[in-house]
Order: structure tokens, then sequence, then C-alpha cells
């Protein structure tokens, strides 16, 4: 600190000297000799440095210093002992910083987003931090921190679905046709990255040109600043989505919390703010102080449960006793999950008495809980009544089949294997599940479309334009990171296997255009606008990489990006009977006209009276409604 201070001070000392005190790099260097004041606890230097950085800054008009002078400010008197100017100094940085970020968001890549994102999310965590801990002293903050969750939780995603429903829905052929050239490009790069690490590096100078390529194109589709005019003033507040919530409706978001001093600690908790029509002061917070535990033992110890199929008491006690007072005597609930809860399904916990959640609770998952409000304005009504199925993928072909079938000509077939070594099992539960939804939906006078065996292949789900349901019956998969050989990008670590995936495994070579295995990042590029429902009947397609405050990356997020306003995905290993009764269950349900959530809430009810285990009814989760 002695050095850092005498460093920051002659950087300070020698612009004095040189008449630049009315400078950008003056304000810098007086916040920077600011936080070392801070780090030893010299509060009023601290203070006295940083507002004259701030008088500089405010008459240099940058507000990127502003915001940090605010910032800065905050965690002074945080630390000082004034909460109440730390409060205001917070709000003040996280509110300007978060206009400044929306505004900019649609004119930026999403890979420019998500690195703006992360370099300004600070802003975020600091003031969730200081809130949480402040909830008890001021309870009204958690209205600003519910707001604060409104606005930028799932924003990476939801700016995307944004200006990609601007510009389908914008008449501009020049623009739409830039759109499906740059999914083109997109796919090109799928197919690229799916290559082994030593074929990528062969074919780095193609990769980084289509990279480029890609970039540029993407650049060229952000929306206009006349349509980001449109959306000023749109913000949604709390009293918006307490508006929308009937007498019996809890919305309820969950914010995974890493507490912050002068700087990022490894302490984390987590904050259940609740809302309900008759609180007359807005939301209502819960603090679960031990978040490693719930990240930790607690996980481990659940997921044991389940698989072991235990009775487990001491996860209700973890996970939802504190939330429960809260939503007494609610029965429907919408939930926006973070961190650790993206990883259990809530209507497994069991109480002390021996009741599941399911059993009193109807659950919606929802990215954010403003989306409420659209739900609630948008029609119940199901009009779009056509379905594609693709299931029982035949993983592997024999070489005599494929070369009597495959598009590659050039190809020498005596060099396929004769049998398949790569461990993919079939699946025959997928054919009969697949052929009962299609009894059900072709009774209730559906037009479905159903694809099994060889004809299951990643090309024909990437020609699916839009069907009202997407039910696809296969092999899911996740690869975690720790896997030395595995890419760094989770939308590429997690997928789907169709027709042809071992023989490309084993050999290399591809059943048709596609290699038969779609990887999250892959789907993304789905025409799924206005589907109803993607149901992914396979193992653990819930699972992917949990970034706080955007959710899961990998195929909920792969399906959500393409368009589909609900997915249905499981969270664990499926038993395959279990999964094709709850299949038909639900079908049943929902074609006799109940409402999504309605019917799988009963469809579990139904298969929890065979099987009493969450393992076998449990593993299944619906996002959104």
């Amino acid at each position: 600190m002695d050095d850092a201070e005498k460093h920051f001070q002659y950087v300070v000392d020698q612009m004095k000297i040189i008449g630049s005190t009315q400078s950008v790099d003056y304000g810098i260097a007086l916040n920077n000799i600011a936080t070392v004041h801070l780090e030893r606890k010299n509060f009023a230097l601290a203070e006295k440095y940083l507002k004259e950085s701030l008088q500089i800054n405010q008459k240099l008009n940058d507000a990127t210093g502003i915001d940090f002078n605010y910032l800065n400010l905050g965690k002074v008197y945080a630390q000082w002992g004034k909460p109440e100017l730390a409060e205001t100094n917070f709000k003040t940085a996280m509110n300007s910083r978060n206009k400044y970020l929306l505004a900019n968001f649609y004119f930026l890549s999403d890979n420019e987003k998500a690195q703006y994102w992360n370099s300004n999310k600070n802003f975020i965590e600091y003031f969730q931090s200081f809130a949480a801990n402040r909830l008890k002293q001021n309870p009204v903050i958690v209205q600003d921190l519910y707001n604060l969750q409104l606005a930028t939780k799932g924003i990476l995603l939801s700016t995307s679905n944004k200006i990609k429903k601007r510009i389908l829905s914008s008449g501009d052929s020049v623009m739409i046709n830039h759109y499906y050239q740059w999914l083109r490009q997109r796919d090109q790069l799928a197919q690229f990255y799916a290559l082994t690490k030593d074929e990528i590096k062969l074919k780095k100078s193609s990769i980084d040109s289509l990279v480029q390529l890609a970039k540029a194109t993407e650049k060229e589709l952000n929306i206009s600043a006349e349509d980001l005019e449109k959306d000023k003033g749109r913000e949604t507040t709390w009293r918006e989505v307490q508006r929308a919530l009937s007498p019996n409706e809890a919305a309820i978001e969950i914010i995974r919390v890493r507490h912050h001093t002068s700087h990022p600690t490894d302490s984390i908790l987590y904050v259940a703010m609740v809302l309900t029509a008759e609180f007359k002061n807005g939301p209502q917070a819960v603090v679960l102080p031990n978040g490693k535990l719930l990240e930790g033992r607690a996980l481990r110890y659940y997921k044991n449960a389940i698989s072991t199929q235990l009775i487990d008491s001491l996860s209700y006690k973890s996970y939802w006793k504190l939330i429960q007072p809260l939503v007494k005597n609610k029965t429907k609930l919408y939930l926006s999950l973070d961190g650790v809860y993206n990883s259990i399904n809530l209507n497994t916990l069991r109480d002390g008495a021996g009741r599941y959640l399911v059993d009193s609770k109807n659950v919606t998952i929802v990215s954010n809980t403003k989306d409420v409000v659209y739900l609630k304005k948008s029609s119940s009504m199901f009009t779009k009544a056509n379905a594609s199925l693709i299931g029982f993928p035949k993983y592997f072909i024999g070489k005599d089949r494929f070369k009597a079938k495959s598009k590659q000509r050039d190809f020498d077939y005596n060099q396929l294997s004769d049998s398949d070594n790569t461990g993919i099992a079939e699946l025959p539960g997928t054919k009969t599940e697949i052929e009962k939804v299609d009894d059900i939906l072709s009774t209730h006078r559906w037009q479905v479309k159903t694809y099994t065996h060889e004809e299951a292949t990643e090309e024909v789900l990437k020609q699916v334009t839009q069907p009202g349901l997407l039910h696809i019956a296969t092999h899911g998969f996740f690869t975690d990171d720790k896997d030395k050989n595995s890419t760094t990008d989770p939308m590429l670590r997690a997928g789907l296997l169709f027709t042809g995936a071992a023989n490309f495994l084993q050999d290399k070579v591809n059943w048709g255009n596609d290699n038969g295995i779609l990887t999250a990042y892959e789907a993304s590029n789905l025409n799924l606008d206005n589907t109803e429902l993607v149901i992914l009947s396979a193992c653990e397609t819930g699972k992917g990489e949990v970034q706080d405050g955007e959710g899961v990356y990998g195929l909920q997020r792969a399906f959500q990006t393409a368009g589909a306003k609900s997915i249905l995905m499981s969270l664990w290993k499926v038993d395959d009977t279990a999964t094709q009764e709850l299949m038909t269950l639900f079908y049943e349900n929902w074609t006799s006209g109940k409402s999504k959530s309605e019917a799988f809430k009963q469809a579990q009810l139904t298969l929890k009276q065979k099987y009493d285990s969450p393992y076998y009814w449990g593993a299944f989760v619906m996002m959104g409604e």
C-alpha cells in the first residue's frame, strides 16, 4: 500500500506541475489514490479525493468517470458506517450505469454485449451486496433491489430476442436477408467447432475469416436509434408485476449475491424477494445467508437423495423453509431462479409432514418475473395445433446401409467400422413414447409430422419451421468444463444426439448433411418463433453452465433464443418407463383443455401416486407458461 500510494501520488503531483488538473486522466489519478486510502481505512481522505475527482468528471461530462466516483463513494460510506450516504451513492451509480448499459446494448453484437456486461456488472453486484446487508435497517430498499432485477436479469437474452423480433417484423427485406445470412454463417461455424482440436488448428485461418464475416453481418442487424426511442419509459417495475398478480399468486425473484466490501469476497448469500397482490409496501425479502452450504453440501445431499431414492426432508429446510411463510396461502408461484436454484426441482422438496411442494403449489419458472406481466396479457388459447415429433434415432448405421444411403460419394466406405464402439445405447422407450404422443395428438385432430429411426436426423430438425409443438426424444448431454478436452463455450458442450451420431464420433463421417450431434450453439439458430412448447425428453437437458443473473447456458438457453415460449426439460438421468408415462399423462391433460402448467402438474401428481420417489416424477421442469 505504501508503494501504491507513492506511485499514485507521483502521478497526481506531475499532472499538477504540467497543468493538467482539468482532464479525465487527472480524475482517474485522484480516483486511484482514493482507492488506496479506502483500503487503509482512511475514509476522510478517500472521500476528499473522490469528491474532487467527481467535480472534474462532472465539468468534463465524463459519464463513466462520474459513475465510478459514485460507486467508490458508496464503498467508502458503507465501510465508514454511514449507510444512508452509501445507499444514496450506490443507487446513483447503479441507476446511471444501468441506463447507460441499456442505451448501448442494442448497438452491440452478442459477444460484445457479453463483454460489455461483464465489465460493468460490478455496479449491479455492489448494490446487490449492500442492499442485502441493509434490508434489516431499511426494508424499503428491497423495492430498488427488485426493480434492478427486473431491469437486468437475463438482459443479454432479452435484448438479443428483442432485436430479433424487431428485425423479423420490420418488413425490411434487406435486414431480414442479413439475419438469415448470419444464421447460415453461425451454422457453418458450428460445423467447424464439431472438429477435433487438431483439425481446428489446421483450419484456423478459415474459421477466423468466417468468425469475422459473421461479426460483420451481425453488426448490420442491430435496431435503430428510433426503435430504441420507442422503448424509453417502458421499464417494468414491481408495481406493474404486482398489478398483474391474482390474490392466489406470488412472484418470487431469487438472487445469488456475492458479498462485497471494498472489493468482492468469496462469501455467498441468497435473497428471495416475494411479491403478492396484497403487499402494500412492495416485495418482502428473505435472506438465506449460507450460500456456500446451499451450493456445496446441501446440493450434494439433494442429488444423492434423488439418485438413491432416499426420503429427504433436509433439502426443504435448506432451500424453502424460510420462503414458505410469505407464500403460505398462495397456490400459484412464478419463480425466477438464480445460482444453485437452477440445479434443483422445487416441486420435489418435501416438508417434515411428508408433503411435497408440488402437492400445494403450481410452480411456473420464468426467466424474469416481469414476464408475468406479458403472460397475463397474452392469450391462453392455443391455436397452432401442429406438431413435429422426433425420436428413437438410429445412432449407428451399418457399413452397407451407410454406403447405400449416405450423400458422401467421395468417401471410402470400406474404412467404416462394422460395429458401434461408442457406447451410445439405443432408446427403444422413445419409440413407444413418440407413437403414443402421435396417437393422442392425432385423436385430437392435430397435424403431426413424425420422424423416427433413420429419419430422426439433425438435418430434419434444422428444417422444422415454427411448429406449435416440438417434441424431441433422444440422448442429451452436457460436458463438464473440467474435462481438459472440452471447449470453454458451454453452448458447444451441451447438445442432443440424432441418427448417425455414433458414426461421426467413431469414423468422422456424416449421415446426410450433418454429423448427428446438435449442439446448443446450433439449436439457438432453429426457427421456433411462436412455438408454444418444446419438450426435450432426454437426460439432463436442463443442465448447463449457470451464470449469475443470466440463467443456464446450454440447451435451455438455446431453445429460448430460438423462440420457444415454453420448454420442458430434465435435471437428471430419467427413468425410461416413468418418462413415457409422464409424457402420456401430460398430453392427455393438455389436449383436454388444461393450460400447460396445469397439465404438467397433474401429470406429476398422477405419476407420484404410482412412484412416490421424486426420482421418477420430478426430473422434468417447465420453463415459461
